[in-house]
C-alpha cells in the first residue's frame, strides 16, 4: 500500500492511497474490509494529519503512522 497524497475538500481531509489492486481515498473512521478495500481488513483510519502529512492507522490497539511519499 502506498500513501500518495492528501486532499482537503470543503474542510474534509482525505488521504490518497494505492494498493496492488485499487486506488482511492480514505477519511478518518474508514474501516478496512467494511468501508474500503484500500487497507487490510480490520484496520481503521484513525487520523489524517494534513500539516505533518501523515496517515495514522489503528489495528488491534496499535497505531501505525505512514508518511506521505515524496517524489
Amino acid at each position: 500500500m502506498s500513501f500518495t497524497g492528501i486532499i482537503k475538500v470543503n474542510g474534509l481531509v482525505r488521504a490518497l492511497l494505492t494498493n496492488e489492486q485499487f486506488s482511492g481515498s480514505l477519511v478518518p473512521g474508514d474501516l478496512g474490509g467494511k468501508d474500503t478495500n484500500l487497507i487490510p481488513n480490520g484496520w481503521l483510519v484513525k487520523d489524517i494529519d494534513d500539516k505533518k502529512e501523515e496517515l495514522i492507522l489503528s489495528y488491534q490497539d496499535q497505531n501505525i503512522t505512514l508518511e506521505l511519499q515524496k517524489l
